[in-house]
C-alpha cells in the first residue's frame, strides 16, 4: 500500500499507485493523481497567508527499478525533419511589354494561350513564396531530465504571455511512466516528491494581528511560515525549494 504525505493538501494533493502493466508483465505502471489549488494557510497569532504556485516539480526516486524508455508522460519529441515548401506564382497582364525576370524562360512558365500575339504581349512574373510550417505543442505536465516532471500553465498568445497560477487537476490516474526491475535488485520502491521554488510562488498575508510587522518583513518571513507547515526544504537550504508532498510505495517483485 502506498503512503502519502500531503502536508498542505488544499494547496497540493499528490497520490501515487503502482499497478501491473496489462500489456507487459515485466513492467509496472506508476500512476499519479495531482491537484494544485490556491490555498490559505494559518500562521502564528491568527495570521492567514494566501499561497499560489506558478510552477511545481514532481521528482521520482527509484530503488531497484528503472524507468522504461519512451514511456514517460508528457515527453514531446521534436520533429527531426522540417519540410520547407516553395510555391511559384505566375501573373500575366497585357500591357504591350515583353519582359523576363530572374532569367526565367517565359515559354516554360506561361500557357500557350497566354503567349505573345501580334496585338499584345504578356509579361510573366514569377514570385517565389516560401512557407515552413512547424507545430509547437505546449504541455502542462512536461517530462524533464533526471526523472522529473515540470508542472506549469503554458504561456500562449490566447491566454496572455504572463505566467499563470496553477489551479486544477493536472494528473488523474495517469501513467507517469512504466518501470522495470533492475537485474539482481532485492528492495523495490518508488518515491514521488512534489517540490516548489520560493521564486515561483506568490505569498500574501491576508489577515492577522501582526499585519504591519509581516508586511515589513516581506516574502522571506511568509516563506518561513510555509516551510514550517510543509515537509521541509529540499537540498541546499538557501535554494528556497520546499517539499509540499511525498508519496512512497514498496513493491513486491
Amino acid at each position: 500500500m502506498p503512503t502519502d504525505y500531503n502536508s498542505l493538501p488544499r494547496l497540493l494533493d499528490l497520490r501515487m499507485r503502482v499497478r501491473e502493466c496489462p500489456k507487459n508483465e515485466d513492467h509496472k505502471d506508476v500512476r499519479v493523481d495531482l491537484r494544485i489549488d490556491r490555498a490559505e494557510i494559518d500562521g502564528p497569532d491568527g495570521a492567514v497567508i494566501s499561497v499560489q504556485l506558478q510552477r511545481a516539480t514532481l521528482s521520482m526516486d527509484l530503488s531497484g527499478l528503472e524507468a522504461v524508455p519512451q514511456t514517460r508522460f508528457g515527453e514531446p519529441v521534436l520533429e527531426n525533419k522540417i519540410v520547407e515548401k516553395q510555391t511559384t506564382k505566375v501573373t500575366t497582364n497585357l500591357d504591350g511589354k515583353v519582359g523576363l525576370h530572374a532569367g526565367a524562360d517565359i515559354t516554360k512558365v506561361v500557357p500557350v494561350s497566354l503567349r505573345l500575339t501580334a496585338d499584345a504581349s504578356a509579361e510573366a512574373k514569377a514570385v517565389s513564396v516560401y512557407t515552413a510550417k512547424q507545430e509547437i505543442a505546449e504541455f502542462r505536465v512536461k517530462a524533464r531530465g533526471g526523472d522529473t516532471w515540470e508542472v506549469s500553465e503554458p504561456r500562449t498568445k490566447t491566454s496572455g504571455m504572463e505566467e499563470r497560477t496553477l489551479d486544477g487537476s493536472y494528473l488523474s490516474d495517469e501513467v507517469l511512466c512504466k518501470v522495470a526491475t533492475q537485474r539482481g535488485a532485492n528492495m523495490l520502491s518508488v518515491e514521488m516528491t512534489a517540490l516548489a521554488k520560493q521564486k515561483e510562488m506568490t505569498l500574501e498575508l491576508k489577515k492577522g494581528k501582526l499585519l504591519h510587522t509581516f508586511l515589513s518583513v516581506g516574502q522571506e518571513k511568509l516563506f518561513k511560515i510555509l516551510v514550517a507547515k510543509s515537509l521541509g526544504l529540499e537540498g541546499n537550504p538557501y535554494a528556497g525549494i520546499v517539499k509540499l508532498s511525498r508519496s512512497e510505495i514498496g513493491i513486491e517483485d
